[in-house]
C-alpha cells in the first residue's frame, strides 16, 4: 500500500512538473511573439519620432538611425556653427527642424535640399548675416521660416533675398534690418505673414 501511494505521488509530481514546464514554455512563446509583433509594429509605423538633441553641446549634426522615422528634429542650443550640404541626408522625412540658438554663422546652399517633406524651419537667434537665396528652392512644402534675431542688417536691392515658392510665414523680427524693399519678397509668391518688428528700418 505504501509502495502504491509513493508511486502515485511520484507520478502526480511528474505530471505537475511537466504541466508547469508546458505553461511556462507557452507563456515564454507568447511573450516572444508579442515582443516580435510590437517590434514589427514600431518599425512599420510611419515616421512619428520627435528627436531631441537640444542642449547637448554638439558641434555637428549627429547621424542617428533609423533617421527615416524622424519627423521633428530639435537641435537647438548647441554649437553647430556651420551647416553643410548633406548634414541632414540621414533624415529624409523631417518636417520640422529646430535650429535656434546654435551659434550658426553659415549654411551651405544645398543643406536642406533632400528634405522634401520639410514644412517648418526655426533658425532664430543664430549669427547669420547672409542667406543663400536658393537655399530652400527645392523644399516645395516649406510653410514657415523663422530668422528672428539674426544680424542680417540689409538685403541686396532689386533681387529676392530668398526663393521659396510655398512659404507662407516669415519671421524677420529683431534682425537689425536697416532697409527693406518689396523686391526682396519677389521670390515668395505665397507669403501671407511677414514679421518685421524690432528692426531699424528707415
Amino acid at each position: 500500500m505504501d509502495m502504491y501511494f509513493k508511486s502515485s505521488t511520484i507520478w502526480l509530481l511528474l505530471v505537475a512538473v511537466l504541466l508547469g514546464s508546458l505553461v511556462r514554455s507557452h507563456e515564454n512563446d507568447a511573450e516572444r511573439n508579442n515582443s516580435q509583433t510590437e517590434s514589427r509594429s514600431l518599425t512599420d509605423q510611419p515616421a512619428i519620432v520627435y528627436l531631441d538633441f537640444s542642449w547637448e553641446g554638439l558641434i555637428s549634426v549627429p547621424d542617428i538611425g533609423p533617421g527615416h522615422l524622424v519627423h521633428t528634429f530639435d537641435l537647438s542650443h548647441n554649437n553647430l556653427h556651420s551647416l553643410y550640404n548633406g548634414s541632414f541626408y540621414p533624415y529624409p522625412n523631417v518636417r520640422k527642424l529646430i535650429l535656434s540658438s546654435d551659434n550658426i554663422t553659415s549654411i551651405e546652399s544645398k543643406t536642406f535640399s533632400n528634405l522634401q517633406s520639410l514644412t517648418e524651419v526655426d533658425l532664430s537667434y543664430n549669427n547669420l548675416t547672409f542667406i543663400h537665396p536658393s537655399m530652400f528652392v527645392l523644399n516645395t512644402n516649406l510653410q514657415a521660416l523663422s530668422l528672428q534675431g539674426n544680424p542680417l542688417y540689409t538685403f541686396e536691392s532689386g533681387t529676392p533675398f530668398l526663393i521659396a515658392s510655398s512659404l507662407r510665414s516669415l519671421d524677420l523680427s529683431h534682425c537689425h534690418l536697416l532697409q527693406f524693399s518689396i523686391e526682396s519678397l519677389s521670390g515668395l509668391p505665397k507669403l501671407e505673414i511677414l514679421d518685421l518688428r524690432q528692426n531699424n528700418l528707415q
